[in-house]
């Protein structure tokens, strides 16, 4: 069956291929699904450095097709949406283009490696916390 001849399914296929991505938004987002324990978060201003050993508690986060959801000591901290997008250029504190921004408008750099992701924010004393893959 040729396409062209029948114009309603070419339609159909260009609506479908439109619809799936928009120009900012990532859309290869299942690599950065998963349960990420935290190992550290190192920043701020002192440069200070974070661990569940030093803390005292452990943390990790959980992100599905639609939520974000952060857990520390076994209590739930933060269930919100989040979307990934592709930035125009490299985003504060790495090479990374990849922009998880929380529904609370929070955004991240997203670096993702193999089993490692860290997750920067994006001012200049933020701090990029580091997780393992569960």
């Amino acid at each position: 069956m040729n396409t062209l001849r029948h114009p309603g399914i070419l339609f159909c296929c260009i609506v479908f291929l439109a619809s799936g991505c928009h120009k900012k938004k990532f859309c290869a987002s299942s690599g950065y699904q998963g349960d990420w324990i935290w190992e550290s978060s190192i920043g701020g201003i002192g440069g200070w450095t974070y661990t569940p050993e030093n803390t005292g508690f452990t943390a990790r986060l959980e992100l599905d097709e639609l939520a974000f959801r952060e857990w520390k000591a076994d209590s739930l901290v933060r269930d919100t949406g989040y979307d990934l997008r592709i930035s125009d250029e490299p985003l504060l504190g790495t090479e990374s283009r990849i922009l998880l921004v929380l529904d609370t408008g929070e955004p991240y750099a997203a670096v993702l490696d193999k089993d490692t992701l860290v997750l920067i924010e994006q001012y200049f004393d933020g701090f990029a916390h580091r997780y393992r893959r569960k």
